[in-house]
């Protein structure tokens, strides 16, 4: 999931427009991704997680614009932060940090 997050970044530093990416657990239906690239309209890329493993976004569906930075949306002026939280089966969790910035880290 991070290193998606870090290649949409790249995206949209290099090709000047907003990437945006959307978690929606099975959307579209049909696809039953749990996260997906949605510029507009649900394009792929689109990914599933792993059997087991849950998500919680918390405060972010992260929208890359060409400064690298994050925001809520692209018309969006001040940047965001949030949290994605992943859990297996077994309770363990791992985090992913989307700073403000557009850094992003696991923990």
């Amino acid at each position: 999931m991070a290193a998606n997050m870090r290649v949409l970044r790249e995206k949209a530093m290099a090709t000047g427009t907003c990437q945006t990416l959307h978690f929606t657990m099975n959307f579209p239906p049909a696809q039953g991704w749990d996260y997906h690239v949605h510029n507009g309209v649900v394009t792929s890329p689109g990914w599933a997680l792993p059997n087991g493993i849950t998500y919680w976004s918390i405060g972010i569906n992260p929208v890359f614009k060409k400064d690298g930075r994050v925001y809520s949306d692209c018309g969006a002026t001040t940047p965001i932060s949030g949290l994605v939280v992943l859990r297996n089966p077994r309770g363990e969790r791992d985090t992913v940090n989307v700073l403000s910035s557009g850094m992003i880290l696991v923990q």
